[in-house]
């Protein structure tokens, strides 16, 4: 209210353009102080507010660098390389197993005719069925 009793001319004879003159001042004058007034309040919120943790850098060294990428090449080496060896060694005998299986079957099975009527030799043994009409006892399915 300061600010409008300094700026209010004593001598105009016309109230409105006093009244218009002093609101103009007020108004200008409430907008600088009410920007400092939200900028010292933002200032205060922010140092009630934000605690000020100490910032910690930390800087590596070309030599610590080097280091930790010889230990990525370290571990490598001495664990991921022969745990990958030893993968491919059992599925290489897991593939080989099942190879000299099917080979062993393959000498050992016997051809049998859906038309012969006495296959009481074949009892025990392995056979292959080599014809169209010969069908199962129930549909072929995964388990």
């Amino acid at each position: 209210t300061r600010a409008l009793h300094d700026t209010m001319d004593p001598s105009p004879t016309d109230g409105s353009s006093l009244l218009h003159r002093g609101h103009a001042k007020l108004s200008s004058y409430s907008e600088k102080e009410s920007q400092k007034h939200s900028h010292a309040l933002a200032t205060e919120l922010l140092d009630k507010h934000v605690e000020s943790q100490p910032v910690e850098t930390s800087n590596k060294s070309w030599f610590q660098r080097l280091g930790d990428a010889l230990w990525g090449v370290l571990i490598g080496l001495f664990i991921i390389i022969p745990f990958s060896i030893s993968l491919l060694w059992v599925n290489e005998r897991r593939n080989a197993q099942l190879e000299s299986l099917v080979s062993v079957g393959q000498s050992e099975a016997s051809t049998v005719q859906t038309t012969q009527a006495d296959l009481a030799d074949c009892d025990g043994t392995l056979v292959h069925l080599n014809s169209e009409s010969a069908r199962g006892l129930d549909p072929v399915a995964d388990a």
